[in-house]
């Protein structure tokens, strides 16, 4: 992690080829921190992150997602937890 100033933060992470990440944060005025913008990429993409938002990018010979949707508070029409 980086600092940048006393409100914005660098992170940087790298696991293998498989997975790099770089993500640009800031401190709002509660003092919570929020991903501004960033990027994840899978397989040694090349890509950098240009607008607002969390980007994921790449591929990878499998993925599951199962179980995710819990994760970013995602619900069925039923107002069910997507697991």
């Amino acid at each position: 992690m980086n600092d940048l100033n006393a409100k914005r933060q660098s992170l940087t992470l790298q696991y293998g080829a498989l997975l790099n990440a770089n993500l640009l944060s800031q401190k709002d005025d509660d003092g919570v921190w929020n991903v501004e913008r960033g990027i994840i990429n899978f397989g040694n993409v090349d890509h950098k992150a240009d607008k607002q938002g969390l980007w994921v990018i790449g591929t990878l010979p499998q993925l599951s997602l199962e179980g995710l949707g819990v994760l970013a508070g995602a619900v069925e029409s039923d107002g069910a937890p997507i697991t």
